[in-house]
C-alpha cells in the first residue's frame, strides 16, 4: 500500500498535485485488482469445500462490505477520510476549493433565499382572481350533515329493540337527548366544526373580493355574484348553528338567550377571542348578510348552479329565515321569497313522485338528488352514513313507518288515502330486525384503495327544495288568514303525492281539515311563540303535520319540534319511556367541549318588562340551563372549526322487504 505524505495546500504546486492524483489512481486500481482476485479465490475455495456456489457481493455494495473487503472499502472511501487521509482528500477536492466556488455559491444562495421567501408560507390558495375566489367558495358549504342525529332526536325514530339492528353510541345518545360524546361524521360536534370551516372559507372569499375591488382590475359584474354567494353561505351556516345549539328564536327572550359566535372576519392571527352573542343578535346579523347578498346572486355565474346559492336556493333559505323568526311583519316576507323561489308557479317545480313511483330503490335514490330535478334548488355532497339508518336500532319500526310515511296519517283528504300515499312504494327495510326507512338517497362509498374495505361514505343531500318553499308559504298564508290559498296549495301538493289522484275523492276542504285537526287526538298541539286564533291553530297543525311526512329522513322535523314546542315521546325497549317536554332544556344541543366555555355577552333587552324576563332567565340558569353560565375567555376559531378525517366501513346496500 502506497504511503501518503501530508503536504500543506499552501505550498503545493499544481503539477505535483496532478502526479499524486495519478499515483493514487494507480494504487486504487492495484488494490481493487488484488481485492477482486482475493474474492474470486476465496469463493472458489468455499465452493469446493461446501459443494455449492456462493452468492457474490456486487461491486456497488463493496464500500459497505465486511472485513474481507476492508482494504477495497477503505480505498473507495478515502476521498471522505478523516485526518490520516487529509492530504489525499484535499488533493482530490482541490478543484472545488471554497476560494474558487465562493462567489458562485453565494449567488445561488441568494437566489434560493429569494425564491423561498417569495412563497406563501401556508398552503391556502392565493385569492388574486375571481376564478380563485370561486374555487374557495366550494368550501363555504358544510361538508357534514345534521340529518342523522336530528332525525333520531325527533319523533321520526323509535327503539326497534335489543335484538334489532346495529347499536350506535351516537344514535343512542341522540335518541335519549344526551350529550353526544362520539365525533364521527354524523355527530353534532362534527357538524359544528364543519359549519365554522364553511364560515371561514366564506370570510376569506369576502376579504379577497374586497381587496380585488380596491385594485379596480375587475368589474363589479364579476365580483358581486361571488360576494353574494359568500354572504349567503356565511348566513346559512350561522343560521343552522343557532337553531341547533341555542334555543329557538323567541322575541321576548331572544336578546337574553345565549346564541353562538358570529364570525365576520378572516382569522389572520394565531389567537383571537370570540364571544357568544345572543340569539337576537345572531338573527340580526344573518338578516344583514342575506339582505346584502341576495340582490348580488346571478345564476349565470355558475356552470352548475344547483351546487351553489342560486336565486331559487337563496330565496327558499330566506323564506325559512323569516318563518323561523316569526315576527308580525315576517309573514309577507315568507310569502314573497317562497313565491320567488318557485317563480310563482309551484306546480312547475314540485317533485313528480307519481311518475317515479315504480322505479327501483337505487334508481329512485339516485334520481332524487339529481341536479336535473327541478325540485332540487341546492345540492350538497356530505360525508355521512345516514343511508344506513335502516339497519340501526334507533330508526323507524313498521308501525311508525306506516303512520309517518306510508300512510302519512292523518291526512285531511275527503277520503282516506291509505295505501295510496306515494311513500308506500319507497319504504323498505329489514323484516328480521324490524328496521325501516324511506330510501330517498343512495350512498356513494369512496374506498381508500382498490381492495380496501374502508373509506369515506358520501350522500348527495338536498337541503333546499321546492317543497319547502311550498310549505313555508302555506304556513305564512295561515298566519295571514288566507285559508283559501292554503287549501289551494294543499290540493296542489296532494295531486303530486297520491297514487291515482282524484280531485274529487281526494279533495282537501275546510271541513276535512277541521274534522281531522280540530282536537289533539290525531296530532299534538302546537305552541309557537306567536299568538294563534282557533282556526289558525287548526290549519297550522295540519300544515306542520303534513310537512313531517314530506320531509321524513331529511332531518327537518327536529326544527319544527323546536319552533312549535312539540313534545317527543321515545319508547325504550326494556326501560322506561322517555319524554321531551315542550320546554325541556335538552332541546338545545350542547356546544362541543372545547368551545363550551366561550363567554356569552348579554345585551340589554330592548323589550317591555325586560327586568322580569331577565330575572326569570337568571332563576332558570341556576337550574336546568346552568350550561349557559360560561366562565373563561379565550376562544379561537380553531376551537370553532377543525378538520377531522372522516372514516367509514364499506356496508352492504339495503334489501327492501316491506309488506303493507
Amino acid at each position: 500500500m502506497n504511503k501518503i505524505i501530508f503536504v500543506s495546500t499552501k505550498t503545493q504546486k499544481h503539477e505535483s498535485a496532478k502526479a499524486r492524483r495519478r499515483e493514487s489512481a494507480k494504487a486504487r486500481k492495484h488494490e481493487s485488482t488484488k481485492g477482486r482476485k482475493h474474492e474470486r479465490e476465496k469463493a472458489r475455495r468455499h465452493e469446493g469445500m461446501n459443494g455449492r456456489r456462493t452468492l457474490k457481493i456486487s461491486s456497488r455494495f463493496r464500500p459497505f462490505a465486511p472485513s474481507p473487503f476492508r482494504a477495497f472499502a477503505l480505498s473507495r472511501l478515502r476521498p471522505f477520510a478523516l485526518s490520516p487521509f487529509r492530504a489525499f482528500a484535499l488533493s482530490h477536492l482541490r478543484p472545488f476549493a471554497p476560494s474558487r466556488l465562493l462567489p458562485f455559491a453565494l449567488t445561488l444562495l441568494l437566489l434560493s433565499c429569494d425564491d423561498f421567501l417569495s412563497e406563501n408560507p401556508d398552503n391556502r390558495a392565493d385569492l388574486y382572481s375571481p376564478g380563485n375566489i370561486a374555487s374557495i367558495l366550494v368550501s363555504a358549504y358544510p361538508k357534514h350533515s345534521h340529518v342523522w342525529f336530528t332525525e333520531v332526536m325527533s319523533d321520526n325514530a323509535t327503539d326497534t329493540g335489543l335484538d334489532g339492528g346495529t347499536e350506535s353510541i351516537l344514535l343512542r345518545q341522540s335518541y335519549q337527548w344526551e350529550r353526544v360524546t362520539d365525533e364521527e361524521q354524523d355527530s353534532p360536534d362534527r357538524y359544528w366544526y364543519s359549519c365554522y370551516n364553511a364560515i371561514a372559507a366564506a370570510n376569506h372569499a369576502l376579504d379577497a373580493v374586497e381587496n380585488l375591488e380596491k385594485t379596480g382590475e375587475y368589474a363589479a359584474s364579476e365580483l358581486n355574484p361571488l360576494k353574494g354567494e359568500a354572504l349567503l353561505c356565511r348566513a346559512y351556516a350561522h343560521f343552522m348553528l343557532v337553531n341547533l345549539f341555542a334555543e329557538h328564536y323567541d322575541p321576548p327572550a331572544a336578546a337574553s338567550t345565549p346564541g353562538i359566535p358570529y364570525i365576520t372576519e378572516p382569522e389572520t392571527k394565531p389567537y383571537v377571542d370570540y364571544d357568544r352573542l345572543s340569539v337576537a343578535s345572531v338573527y340580526e346579523l344573518i338578516e344583514e348578510d342575506i339582505k346584502e347578498g341576495f340582490p348580488l346572486v346571478k345564476d349565470e355565474t355558475y356552470e352548475a348552479p344547483k351546487w351553489h346559492f342560486n336565486r331559487q336556493a337563496a330565496a327558499t333559505f330566506i323564506s325559512r329565515y323569516y318563518l323561523y323568526r316569526g315576527l308580525p311583519g315576517d309573514w309577507d316576507e315568507v310569502i314573497r321569497y317562497a313565491d320567488e323561489a318557485v317563480e310563482s308557479n309551484p306546480a312547475g317545480f314540485l317533485r313528480d313522485w307519481l311518475t317515479t313511483s315504480g322505479e327501483s330503490f337505487d334508481a329512485f335514490g339516485t334520481n332524487y338528488s339529481r341536479s336535473t330535478n327541478l325540485a332540487n334548488f341546492l345540492i350538497t355532497s356530505n360525508v355521512s352514513s345516514a343511508c344506513r339508518a335502516w339497519y340501526h336500532r334507533y330508526t323507524m319500526d313498521l308501525a311508525l313507518l306506516r303512520k309517518r310515511a306510508v300512510y302519512g296519517d292523518p291526512h285531511p283528504t275527503a277520503n282516506s288515502i291509505t295505501n295510496h300515499f306515494v311513500f308506500v312504494n319507497k319504504a323498505g327495510g329489514n323484516t328480521t330486525y324490524g328496521c325501516y326507512s324511506i330510501f330517498k338517497y343512495v350512498e356513494v362509498f369512496k374506498r381508500e384503495g382498490i381492495n380496501a374495505n374502508y373509506g369515506t361514505p358520501y350522500v348527495m343531500n338536498t337541503p333546499l327544495v321546492a317543497e319547502e318553499a311550498l310549505f313555508n308559504q302555506m304556513e305564512a298564508e295561515v298566519m295571514k288568514e288566507n285559508y283559501g290559498k292554503v287549501i289551494e296549495l294543499l290540493n296542489l301538493y296532494y295531486s303530486t303525492r297520491v297514487i291515482n289522484y282524484d280531485p274529487v275523492r281526494h279533495a282537501v276542504t275546510d271541513a276535512s281539515i277541521r274534522k281531522v285537526y280540530a282536537d289533539n287526538k290525531t296530532a299534538p298541539d302546537i305552541k309557537p311563540h306567536f299568538t294563534l286564533n282557533d282556526k289558525q291553530r287548526i290549519y297550522l297543525k295540519c300544515v306542520v303535520n303534513i310537512r313531517a311526512s314530506e320531509f321524513v329522513t331529511d332531518g327537518q322535523r327536529w326544527f319544527d319540534i323546536k319552533r312549535m314546542h312539540l313534545p317527543v315521546v321515545h319508547p325504550v325497549v326494556g326501560g322506561e319511556t322517555m319524554t321531551l317536554d315542550a320546554d325541556d332544556p335538552r332541546r338545545v344541543i350542547p356546544l362541543p367541549q372545547d368551545a363550551e366555555n366561550i363567554p356569552f355577552v348579554q345585551e340589554t333587552p330592548l323589550i317591555p318588562q325586560a327586568e322580569n324576563i331577565e330575572r326569570e332567565l337568571i332563576i332558570d340558569n341556576e337550574g336546568n340551563n346552568s350550561q349557559f353560565l360560561l366562565l373563561r375567555q379565550g376562544s379561537t376559531l380553531s376551537q370553532l372549526s377543525r378538520q377531522v378525517k372522516p372514516v367509514g366501513i364499506a356496508g352492504a346496500r339495503h334489501s327492501p322487504m316491506l309488506s303493507t
